[in-house]
């Protein structure tokens, strides 16, 4: 995909996340950073969530994946800031056009302490990965976060 394609498809998961978020009772709001870009490393809060009666706040990070099935997470799984982490993967349909309707993203939803469990050294010593094995067991575990 084009850095473009990637934004947009970034923007759906943010965009569908904040929706599903709301659905449930959560008071909503993007970050500076969230509004920017949608990175593919970990780096920063996307999300802040805080819930009706204002007495539970929650941060959330949004990683899209475009071409791979794996989610590259930098070079330091100690940067993690956010409460949760959100990996958004796009399903590619193979009529695709350049008129076609994107697809919304399947959303699987961790906790700061799986990722770090789960998260594995690349060959090259050189940066940490997510593997699909590890995030595909989390496919909508919108009950992790709660409701507001």
């Amino acid at each position: 995909l084009s850095t473009r394609d990637q934004r947009i498809v970034g923007s759906i998961g943010l965009y569908h996340a904040c929706c599903e978020l709301s659905r449930r009772g959560w008071r909503v709001t993007m970050t500076r950073r969230g509004w920017k870009h949608i990175s593919r490393n970990i780096g920063g809060v996307d999300i802040n969530l805080l819930n009706k009666s204002a007495t539970r706040n929650l941060t959330i990070q949004i990683m899209a994946v475009f071409d791979s099935t794996s989610v590259p997470l930098g070079d330091e799984i100690d940067n993690l800031s956010a409460d949760f982490v959100m990996i958004c993967t796009r399903t590619k349909n193979k009529h695709e056009t350049i008129n076609t309707v994107l697809s919304i993203p399947d959303i699987f939803i961790m906790a700061k302490e799986e990722i770090t469990t789960a998260a594995t050294r690349d060959a090259s010593n050189k940066g940490y990965w997510l593997n699909e094995s590890e995030y595909k067991l989390h496919k909508d575990k919108w009950e992790k976060i709660g409701f507001g």
